[in-house]
């Protein structure tokens, strides 16, 4: 298994590549060559271009280099297991510095979760951990509240970017089932557990994995598995999949007043969701 990037290391390699953007320059870090594709840590570096990228609202940006992405696999390679962090890349690292930006700086160790900022805002988490005011909770509620459901509007989000991480220009309704078990993945990596209120409805990790499906084997196999019209890759995530849309739609409907995982899961027996059924069944 792949060790996962710390929380550090995603938000230095973000800076990096606002700091390029922001320089104009073709190739993070200035001056190489870009990477070849097929390295381990390619899903996370298309993740922090897409997401530097869609905030700033441009649909093309810096490449990486080849000297990142062989420090990072060798790093990767080095972690035997454990959480890669800034200081085991440093020491794989061969050019003059390590291109990371001077933007946000973030001490966490932790494997990067980007849904748990979401989830403590809108309360959905218990047990201690950040703190949040009532009003900013509040606000997050009506911000994320869309047919009474929190939850799978996050679901929608996470798909798309396992979609990005996949290298998919279309979201697949197989990312759809990603997303559901990354949302368990990234709850358990913090120590957290779900309000107890929300428990019943966001049952689809377990009962994805009780059918056999989990995260990393799930996401090798989602790579070449594609809903009727997909495309291949280009960038960004243009649309979802009519299987995929439809997918979430029902979801919402199941599930209502407060759908969540569980009616994610249960809406792939309502409708034709090909991807989704056949990373299923390879892997059940």
């Amino acid at each position: 298994m792949i060790p996962a990037l710390s929380e550090r290391a995603v938000q230095n390699l973000r800076s990096a590549y606002e700091r390029a953007v922001d320089a104009g320059a073709p190739v993070v870090p200035a001056g190489d060559v870009p990477a070849a594709a097929g390295g381990l840590y390619d899903p996370d570096l298309r993740e922090v271009r897409w997401r530097v990228l869609a905030a700033r609202g441009l649909d093309a940006g810096p490449q990486w280099g080849d000297s990142l992405s062989v420090a990072l696999d060798r790093a990767g390679r080095a972690a035997d297991g454990a959480v890669l962090g800034t200081r085991l890349l440093r020491s794989w690292w061969t050019g003059p510095s390590l291109p990371w930006g001077s933007g946000r700086r973030s001490s966490d160790t932790r494997p990067a979760a980007p849904l748990i900022g979401a989830l403590s805002s809108i309360g959905v988490l218990g047990g201690h951990g950040p703190r949040r005011t009532l009003a900013r909770r509040t606000l997050a509620r009506r911000m994320l509240d869309r047919d009474g459901g929190m939850i799978v509007p996050l679901i929608e989000y996470e798909s798309k970017r396992q979609a990005v991480r996949l290298g998919h220009s279309v979201v697949q309704s197989s990312a759809v089932l990603l997303a559901v078990l990354s949302f368990d993945a990234q709850i358990t990596s913090r120590g957290r557990a779900l309000h107890p209120r929300y428990v019943a409805s966001n049952q689809g990790g377990r009962m994805l994995r009780d059918s056999g499906v989990t995260l990393a084997p799930a996401f090798e196999a989602a790579v070449d598995i594609l809903d009727e019209g997909g495309d291949a890759f280009t960038f960004l995530p243009a649309a979802f999949s009519e299987a995929a849309r439809d997918l979430l739609d029902i979801a919402l409907t199941l599930g209502a007043p407060n759908p969540g995982t569980s009616h994610v899961v249960e809406a792939t027996r309502e409708t034709a969701c090909p991807a989704a059924d056949v990373l299923v069944s390879r892997l059940s």
